[in-house]
């Protein structure tokens, strides 16, 4: 099992993967026809909702995690956030633990 570190994740990192799995899926079934708008708006509400609920979690993660370049993470989240989903998650340890190295070295 995981070491626990001040500020960790909301949810459970996996859950956080399947949650980012899905946010490449919507973009990819809306170009290729298969979720259409007109259709069933309850398909296109639900997907819509996951990418927003999504988007919140990361976002809300970062800003209360203690993250070495805080906002750098933040920005990146608002602006290109499938990019940032599996980077953030693979990064987020090493940066909390470089945040800590560095207050440390500055007491």
């Amino acid at each position: 099992m995981e070491e626990k570190i001040k500020g960790y994740l909301l949810v459970p990192p996996q859950l956080m993967w399947v949650l980012a799995a899905i946010n490449y899926l919507f973009p990819i079934l809306w170009i290729t026809g298969n979720l259409a708008i007109s259709e069933t708006g309850m398909q296109f509400g639900i997907f819509l909702g996951i990418v927003i609920v999504t988007w919140l979690l990361f976002l809300a993660d970062a800003l209360s995690a203690d993250l070495y370049q805080k906002s750098f993470w933040v920005v990146s989240l608002v602006i290109l956030p499938l990019v940032t989903y599996p980077v953030y998650l693979l990064r987020r340890r090493r940066m909390i633990e470089m945040n800590q190295r560095f207050l440390k070295n500055i007491k």
